[in-house]
């Protein structure tokens, strides 16, 4: 079938998993997100934190939690297993030093 995994509905129209989260986030309100995420990132999952985390800076970039909770979701990447590839490393740094920039703004 290709590109159709067979999963959802929604992979035969147009992504709208950003707007999805938006209503998530609109219903649940930007501290239980934060919750949620920091959460997440105790038991390891950062990629879910990270998700949450972009799905929060649509709405609140200038929150000190939400740039201090994606700093340290990709420094727990870089430090457990983010060095494998090159891109994926050099991405990891530069997303780190920029949430790091902006948690000492």
């Amino acid at each position: 079938m290709g590109w159709f995994k067979l999963r959802s509905t929604t992979e035969l129209y147009p992504d709208s998993a950003d707007a999805a989260l938006a209503e998530l986030l609109d219903a649940a309100g930007v501290d239980a997100a934060l919750a949620k995420a920091e959460e997440a990132l105790t038991r390891g999952d950062a990629p879910l934190a990270i998700r949450l985390g972009e799905a929060i800076a649509a709405s609140s970039l200038e929150d000190p939690r939400l740039r201090g909770l994606m700093a340290r979701a990709h420094r727990y990447l870089l430090e457990n297993g983010g060095d494998q590839s090159f891109w994926e490393h050099g991405w990891l740094v530069t997303e780190l030093a920029r949430w790091e920039g902006q948690a000492n703004d």
